[in-house]
Formats: structure tokens, C-alpha cells, sequence
């Protein structure tokens, strides 16, 4: 998949719905099957490239402040590695899947999870389900082929792992956590809906009115490299 291709996919998919009231015109019946441009933002572009640069500064982040990795990066880090990885990918996957022996907190833990947050904060960003685990899955393979796999072959384990989380999160945790805040803001939630609405965190800090505002801003430039989130309460 090429990324104009990509690009296009999410482009169209992160179009978000004429709000309740608007006028009729602007309510269109919805696109068919090639689509219609006419439900497409003029001009969503922006949001996409930030959220494409908040993405980047997350892996430049890892890379850069996970030592191991910043270890094995700048010692065994070849473009030809990547380019041996996408030329041969099943091979190197099952090589780097032997190879892979990281603890349980790394992928188990840190992998889905961060994963899962990534496909919630892009929900929160107006993307549609299968574009956001699509955005999600396009990340896992380039931080495990080409940042990651510039010094090692990728790991099986992780790409498994980052598909699982996000798809969680999508499917599962967002829903649950949906209908308990649906619950409650009836007037019949119980306790235990308290608990699960917080399975999506990025909903309980980014919030609605009257809730936690949350902004999540790429920092890369001379000697930066991250992510700064800002919340107001």
C-alpha cells in the first residue's frame, strides 16, 4: 500500500458528520461505494499530518530514551537492514521472533497498551474504526521494519502484540467504557460503571464540557524529541 493510498483512506474515513441542526445541505445522505468529495472536509490535511507528526515524536521518543534500543540504534543501525527487512519480511519476522527475548512488561504490557491508547486517541481525533486500527497497524510495522529494524530483525511477537492492543481498544474497551457513561449520565449507573468507564482512558481526560481538555503537540527539533501533553481542568 503506497502512502498517497494511505493518506487517502484515512483522509476520507477521519470526515466527521455535519453537527445535529446544520442545514439540510450540508446533511448529505451518505457517500456510495467510490465515495463523494462532498462529505470530505475542504481542507483536512492538517489534522492528518499532526497526528502522522505526534505519532513520529512518540517513536522518536522510545527510541531515543529506551536505552537498550538507543544503544542497539546507534551501534548497529544499517538502512540495508531495512531494506532486507521489506524485501524479505516472513523471513526476518521469524528470525526476529526467535531472537526476541524481552520481559512480560515489554510485550505484554507496553506494547498493546501503548497501541491501545494510540487507536483511542485517534477515535477522540474523528477517525473512523478501521482507519484508526489502520493508522495504528502502518505505525507497528514501520517502528518494527525500519526504526527498530535498522539494527535487528522485527519481532513476530510485537507486531502481534501492537494489533491486539489497538484492536482491544477499539472493539472492546472504547464500547464498554461508552455504554457505562451512557449508564450513568441516565441517572442508573451503578459502582461498578464507574470502573469501567475509565477503560477508555483518553475519553475520561480528554472529556466534554466541563471535563479535563487534553492536547497532545509532536516536539521534535535540535536535541528534542517527544510529545507534549497538555491538560486543563
Amino acid at each position: 500500500m503506497g502512502p498517497a493510498l494511505l493518506a487517502a483512506l484515512l483522509l476520507q474515513a477521519s470526515a466527521e458528520p455535519p453537527p445535529p441542526g446544520a442545514p439540510a445541505d450540508a446533511q448529505q445522505e451518505p457517500d456510495s461505494a467510490l465515495g463523494s468529495q462532498a462529505s470530505v472536509p475542504a481542507s483536512p490535511t492538517p489534522r492528518l499530518w499532526q497526528d502522522l507528526a505526534v505519532a513520529a515524536a512518540g517513536t522518536a521518543s522510545i527510541a531515543v530514551l529506551k536505552p537498550d534500543i538507543r544503544s542497539a540504534l546507534l551501534r548497529d543501525a544499517r538502512l540495508s537492514n531495512v531494506v532486507e527487512n521489506f524485501a524479505h519480511p516472513v523471513r526476518q519476522v521469524r528470525r526476529g521472533t526467535r531472537r526476541d527475548s524481552d520481559p512480560f512488561w515489554v510485550n505484554k504490557v507496553a506494547h498493546p497498551g501503548l497501541f491501545a491508547l494510540e487507536a483511542l486517541y485517534l477515535k477522540r481525533r474523528g477517525y473512523s474504526d478501521r482507519s484508526a486500527f489502520l493508522f495504528t497497524q502502518v505505525h507497528s510495522v514501520i517502528w518494527e521494519l525500519a526504526v527498530e529494524g535498522s539494527a535487528f530483525e522485527p519481532s513476530g511477537k510485537d507486531l502481534v502484540a501492537d494489533a491486539a492492543g489497538a484492536a482491544g481498544a477499539l472493539w472492546i474497551l472504547r464500547p464498554v467504557a461508552a455504554r457505562a457513561e451512557r449508564r450513568i449520565d441516565a441517572g442508573r449507573g451503578r459502582w461498578w460503571d464507574g470502573v469501567l468507564r475509565c477503560l477508555d482512558p483518553v475519553a475520561r481526560v480528554a472529556g466534554g464540557d466541563g471535563r479535563a481538555k487534553l492536547a497532545v503537540r509532536p516536539r521534535l527539533g535540535a536535541g528534542t524529541a517527544g510529545i507534549e501533553v497538555a491538560a486543563a481542568f
